[in-house]
């Protein structure tokens, strides 16, 4: 199992994985190493490096991480490169009307005649 030895970032002076014997693990090692894992673990995704950046930051922005942060997290130089990965904003329950018909309910006294409030993830409405 390869161990981490150098830190991301600025391009390190020594390889940043090694094997057990100290050796260098190239890309393509690595790469072979996520998508094996990732069968192993059951992910139906094709597995990559690129893809473990992209969760990454995804769910720091949904943990409520600033853009901002993210942004330099993934040493990007313009905010909309790292917006591609902000997810959030697809998300029904963060979307401004949902937040402007909870606003309205609660000034309501929570008396409003609306239909409940469904996410993304809510199963269907019986009716």
């Amino acid at each position: 199992m390869p161990v981490v030895v150098g830190q991301a970032g600025a391009r390190p002076r020594r390889p940043l994985v090694v094997t057990a014997s100290g050796a260098r693990v190239d890309r393509g090692a690595v790469w072979r190493l996520l998508r094996r894992l990732a069968v192993a673990a059951g992910i139906p995704v094709k597995m990559s490096p690129h893809v473990l950046r992209h969760t990454c930051a995804t769910l720091a922005r949904d943990a409520g991480a600033r853009l901002e942060d993210v942004q330099e997290q993934l040493g990007h130089a313009d905010a909309r490169t790292t917006r591609r990965y902000d997810h959030g904003g697809q998300r029904l329950d963060r979307a401004p009307a949902y937040a402007l018909a909870a606003y309205l309910t609660a000034a309501d006294g929570g008396h409003s005649t609306e239909s409940p409030r469904r996410t993304v993830d809510s199963p269907p409405l019986d009716r």
